[in-house]
């Protein structure tokens, strides 16, 4: 996972430590693990300080993801194992700590609650405009589908769940749609001032627009800010590519009927 280098100098680093054996198990790497911070200099090559966090067999064979700096301490995401009866479904979960890396909340994320043939991951983060965290990720459960899915997730700035999917209902209930969008112009010229037009059939109603980059990240809506506000029968849309860099983007469209649309738009 990428350290943290702030603004001093100082690197922070967190690692997953293996804590004690899975009962039962001839696998070295499944076992219980907890999740250590380490902060230091590098010049001196001192360790400045260290934490332990999410001790006492909470979690089987897991990793953090990804963590951000945070004005008041740091924010940490990862997937692990959670033991249920004899299964182990694969969650995600986030968590906040202080300054001194010691625990402010945690929130454990399951795209279906209670599911021990589930594989819930989340691959990314970044902070939400309104001070909370959007996450990007997929689902499957392995009973029925195993095909995964797209998983997005946006938690307030105090870890509680806010919405799942593109919609309140999760991303499992909705139908993905193959809609060969009009947009134009595409391929978009990087850098360029000239709005990118998007048009959609007449019966749709959009409650919502999500752009993501072909890393999985979900683009922050100031860097394709959509011209004018959404209404019924709405049958085209402006969006505003003036800041997002070169590259493959994916064009997520949330419908009020709870459908998603999904398009590709080319910058270059």
């Amino acid at each position: 996972m990428r350290p943290i280098i702030k603004a001093n100098g100082q690197i922070i680093v967190a690692q997953a430590i293996s804590e004690i054996d899975y009962p039962n198990s001839s696998d070295p790497l499944w076992n219980y693990r907890f999740i250590r911070i380490y902060e230091f200099n590098v010049e001196t090559e001192e360790l400045i300080h260290l934490n332990d966090v999410m001790e006492g067999q909470q979690w089987l064979n897991g990793f953090p993801i990804k963590f951000i700096e945070v004005e008041d301490g740091l924010v940490l995401m990862g997937n692990f194992r959670k033991v249920i009866g004899t299964s182990e479904p694969i969650i995600s979960y986030i968590m906040k700590l202080d300054e001194n890396y010691e625990q402010v909340w945690y929130t454990e994320l399951a795209y279906q609650p209670g599911c021990t043939s589930c594989k819930s991951q989340l691959y990314d983060m970044e902070l939400a405009p309104d001070g909370g965290y959007t996450m990007v990720g997929a689902f499957s459960d392995q009973a029925t589908d195993p095909y995964d899915k797209t998983w997005l997730v946006k938690v307030d700035a105090c870890g509680d769940l806010e919405w799942q999917g593109c919609a309140p209902v999760g991303l499992g209930e909705l139908e993905i749609r193959d809609l060969k969008l009009e947009v134009w112009p595409n391929p978009y010229p990087a850098g360029s001032s000239a709005p990118l037009g998007v048009r959609f059939p007449q019966e749709v109603v959009v409650e919502r627009v999500v752009m993501v980059d072909a890393k999985g990240r979900i683009i922050p809506d100031s860097k394709f800010k959509v011209q004018g506000s959404y209404s019924d029968n709405l049958e085209s849309a402006i969006l505003n590519l003036e800041f997002l860099a070169p590259g493959l983007y994916s064009l997520l469209i949330t419908t009020r009927d709870g459908s998603v649309y999904s398009g590709k738009v080319i910058v270059e």
